[in-house]
């Protein structure tokens, strides 16, 4: 539903609120005074009444996790949980409560009107459009372009998706080992990864941990393919061996039954845990790689929204954890130019992107421990 119709709906509370907050002049006792009014300065102003520029920084992330959420209601706790993680976030001192009471004056959000909504709340859907639109404006403004397309660029596809039935193939063809800390050996683990379509090294010693079960002992696109099959239920780690389920054995006979869209929800689930604003990060940019952006100027639009996470800094959960991670489950396109390495959003990395609740998505904890 859009503003207007949402406006019909409210009560004359909640349009004296808005009234007061857009400095409108009319007759607060007559509803349709006040609907007329407050649309009108609206349109006039912008449907929000303000410019991306004027807003605190913890109102525009608040305002991104409201837009980016394709839910069609929320409820309080939600709410409540968008604000206080927009709060913590930017280290704002502003009550939790008010950004939500502030949102409800401004006609950011709306009362079900329904007795199966009536405790619920949602976003004007012509309201989210304009507001993506100046995200995309704004952004752009400050993101460097490649001045021609490639000539040549990576493209992984859906290769992770056929490299997890390799795997899968191979642990039912295999007796599969595992170490007393449930990691596959060396030995058939070589074995393993000289098969997929993209080729990784075993890490060597050092700090990796946060993104995976097994992080600290399997390559990042590896361990995220193995964590996938754990989560999805197609391996068991079963004593001192890796076995399939049935689940698992399904697949093998049906590849179908396998989707990118699974493995990219498992991806969202294991990192979102270290990186909060994940879902948020990969909304901005599917919004903003349309076109071959070098990574750099990138990074510096959507930095506000990253953290570091131990020992990684910003710069790495960006370029080593995101990023990375798209281009290998075939969200993102890479080419390296004379400018600088350059990214854009690929067809079905955008339609996974918009599929994908991102926002329900439960995060997944996995150990905190180094070699």
């Amino acid at each position: 539903m859009n503003v207007a119709d949402l406006l019909s709906y409210a009560d004359i509370q909640q349009l004296n609120r808005m009234a007061a907050r857009l400095d409108c002049q009319c007759n607060t006792n007559s509803k349709q005074q006040l609907i007329q009014t407050i649309l009108l300065h609206m349109r006039q102003r912008g449907i929000f009444g303000v410019e991306l520029h004027e807003l605190a920084v913890e109102e525009l992330l608040f305002l991104m996790l409201l837009v980016f959420d394709r839910r069609d209601w929320l409820s309080m706790e939600e709410l409540m949980a968008k604000a206080s993680t927009a709060v913590s976030h930017t280290r704002s001192a502003r009550p939790i409560r008010q950004l939500i009471t502030e949102a409800l004056a401004s006609g950011w959000l709306f009362r079900g009107f329904e007795r199966s909504t009536k405790d619920l709340f949602r976003f004007p859907r012509d309201l989210a459009l304009e507001v993506m639109a100046k995200i995309r404006a704004d952004g752009r403004r400050r993101l460097q372009y490649l001045a021609q397309p490639p000539a040549l660029w990576r493209d992984e596809g859906d290769s992770i998706l056929s490299d997890l039935l390799i795997f899968l193939a191979y642990v039912h063809q295999h007796e599969v080992p595992l170490t007393a800390e449930r990691v596959i050996y060396k030995r058939h683990l070589q074995l393993i990864l000289k098969r997929m379509a993209v080729q990784e090294s075993i890490p060597g010693p050092g700090w990796r941990f946060g993104y995976g079960y097994h992080y600290r002992d399997y390559p990042d696109r590896f361990s995220l393919l193995y964590d996938a099959s754990l989560v999805l239920g197609l391996i068991r780690e079963d004593g001192e061996h890796l076995t399939l389920t049935e689940k698992g054995l399904q697949v093998i006979r049906d590849p179908s039954k396998l989707t990118l869209l699974s493995i990219y929800r498992t991806w969202i689930r294991i990192y979102k845990h270290p990186i909060p604003l994940l879902p948020v990060v990969t909304h901005l940019i599917a919004l903003l790689c349309d076109q071959w952006v070098l990574l750099p100027s990138l990074f510096a639009v959507v930095r506000p929204w990253l953290n570091e996470y131990y020992y990684d800094t910003p710069e790495q959960v960006f370029e080593q954890r995101i990023v990375k991670m798209m281009v290998h489950l075939g969200l993102l396109r890479m080419t390296a130019s004379p400018d600088g390495t350059a990214v854009c959003l690929s067809h079905h990395g955008r339609q996974l992107i918009e599929q994908v609740r991102s926002f329900e998505a439960k995060p997944i904890p996995t150990p905190i421990t180094a070699r």
